[in-house]
């Protein structure tokens, strides 16, 4: 279980971050639709690895996080909702089509969620 070696801090700020990054709808078309940008880690396809991936939340869903205290169970409760929404996500023209995905209204939905689960989350736990 490679997620209890990891420091809670770390992994609640890593956490917060990507859920920020899914909730910038404006930011991810002005990153993703611009043609100079070349930096990787503005990419749909490393947003969702840093979230699925990186912390772990792709097939374990929040039983990993949960069970090593990075999250508490209201927590969980408040982001499952968006956790759905977002590991059966599926671009409309494949990952690198960014036009369509910023088009997407499946897309806005899980951008809107992540906007709603910050807006939600109590930062002192349960």
């Amino acid at each position: 279980m490679a997620l209890l070696l990891i420091d809670r801090e770390g992994w609640r700020r890593e956490w917060l971050y990507c859920l920020s990054r899914f909730a910038d709808l404006r930011a991810q078309q002005d990153r993703w639709l611009d043609s100079a940008e070349s930096n990787p880690h503005y990419t749909f396809a490393e947003m969702m690895c840093s979230y699925c991936d990186d912390l772990m939340l792709g097939e374990l869903d929040y039983r990993l996080a949960l069970e090593a205290g990075c999250v508490t169970p209201g927590e969980v409760a408040i982001v499952s909702n968006f956790h759905a929404l977002v590991v059966n996500y599926r671009s409309p023209a494949g990952d690198y089509d960014y036009d369509a995905i910023v088009r997407d209204p499946a897309w806005h939905q899980v951008g809107e969620e992540a906007q709603r689960v910050l807006a939600t989350l109590s930062f002192g736990g349960d």
